[in-house]
């Protein structure tokens, strides 16, 4: 092998650079003298390129108008805070702030140099248009409500079988926006409601008289507050508080009707996650709060129940179900993973065993959304399931995931036997 052949085989394989000249020249018939030099040659050129790379990057770096460093959200008003190599002229930060001068407005900017030369603004951000109810327009809105809805009684279910429904819904975002969809998704109202009661008829369709039905909701039920993430300076597309809040309880309300009503079980409880990364810090619990209000006008004996904490379970029979968002409101640093690794396998096996619940002497399942993608695991703690969302793809999940089916799963649990059913169902 010659001299340039051989320095081509090290850059295609660099790792060959660590092997010794005497192994490498009797390998490839040549003189040690010729792998010297051919290693000498590689090296320069692997270098040059690296290099070239950094410059590369240095330039789009510089490119950058500004760094994002943080933000603070307060009622009708957000605080955004960028690091600038130099001054910014008005127009680009307007750009950084991405206001519209219609809904949103920069009312004051502050700058400060710093002993490194670098420039630090915080650009106060208003709505000028009120993202929410006031407290005189709820309690309106629930006047207008509530005397409204008679009483109903469940239908008398007087024989069933001792298996649990469980119904996993996960990741509603309602109000979110959509824009440039690469696979031309859509998401409103009208979609919502269709995919709840698609769920609901999936359910009836199984033919079966239950003890019990769960509905599980696991977070984000909407997609944001003042269109951020629960721990701001991630902002996601959506329409107002207000918005948001009217789309998922008429949606909700519409969907609990059509399944209390079908004569599917004895007993009902709908467990609500309300600590998530899009929907937390109260917002999903407002809501709810206002759907509790609605079942306990109308249906007096199902039960509801929010669940403030990352992590959260209740047991039927043999079983202990388990249940999280997988990425909390504030303290988090990474989601819970799509596959279960030992980590977290040692984590979900620590957790239940300080709650006295041992996978040797029941059947654990934990379930956990946020990813919007579907997976089923068996680790040492137990079933490890991530449910799909209920929207399916989003402009962030497609660049990085691709097309993410939207979807929900029901399960059915046997009181006394470890028989779980496995049904997903796919919108």
């Amino acid at each position: 092998m010659n001299i340039e052949k051989i320095v081509d085989t090290f850059i295609q394989k660099p790792n060959y650079l660590d092997m010794g000249a005497g192994k490498l020249s009797k390998r490839w018939n040549c003189t040690k003298d010729d792998i010297y030099k051919a290693k000498e040659e590689a090296r320069a050129f692997i270098n040059s390129s690296k290099l070239t790379e950094l410059q590369n990057i240095i330039s789009e770096q510089e490119d950058v108008i500004a760094k994002y460093i943080g933000s603070e959200t307060s009622d009708g008003a957000t605080l955004k805070k960028f690091e600038s190599a130099r001054p910014l002229s008005p127009e680009e930060i307007k750009e950084l702030a991405q206001v519209d001068g219609i809904n949103t407005r920069v009312a004051r900017v502050w700058d400060k140099l710093l002993p490194t030369g670098k420039w630090i603004y915080s650009i106060d951000i208003r709505y000028n248009i009120d993202e929410f109810y006031s407290r005189q327009e709820l309690e309106e809105k629930l006047k207008e409500i509530f005397p409204s809805i008679p009483s109903a009684s469940l239908p008398i279910v007087k024989e069933f079988s001792e298996k649990a429904l469980v119904i996993l819904i996960s990741d509603d975002h309602a109000g979110a926006v959509i824009q440039n969809s690469m696979f031309g998704n859509e998401w409103n109202e009208e979609i919502y409601t269709e995919r709840l009661l698609k769920i609901s008829n999936e359910a009836k369709k199984l033919g079966t008289k239950f003890e019990e039905v769960h509905i599980i909701s696991l977070g984000d039920q909407m997609n944001g507050w003042n269109s951020q993430t629960t721990r701001g300076g991630h902002e996601v597309k959506s329409l107002s508080n207000r918005e948001q809040f009217d789309i998922y309880t008429r949606a909700r309300v519409a969907f609990y009707d059509d399944i209390l009503c079908s004569g599917l079980a004895k007993n009902y409880i709908i467990h609500d996650v309300e600590n998530s990364n899009h929907a937390g810090k109260d917002f999903s619990y407002i809501a709810n709060r206002f759907l509790d209000m609605y079942l306990e006008n109308k249906y007096p004996t199902v039960e509801r129940k929010s669940y403030l904490l990352p992590v959260d379970s209740f047991d039927y029979g043999i079983h202990t179900i388990g249940f999280t968002h997988g990425k909390d409101e504030k303290l988090m640093t990474r989601p819970m993973p799509l596959k279960l690794d030992p980590k977290t396998d040692l984590f979900l096996f620590q957790y239940f065993d300080k709650k006295g619940i041992s996978p040797s002497e029941r059947r654990i399942t934990l379930y956990k959304g946020d990813l919007h993608q579907y997976a089923l695991d068996k680790g040492k703690f137990g079933r490890y399931v991530n449910i799909p969302s209920m929207m399916g793809s989003t402009d962030w999940t497609e660049i990085n995931f691709g097309n993410t089916e939207g979807g929900a799963i029901l399960e059915i649990f046997d009181k006394h036997s470890r028989s779980v059913q496995h049904v997903p169902v796919w919108f």
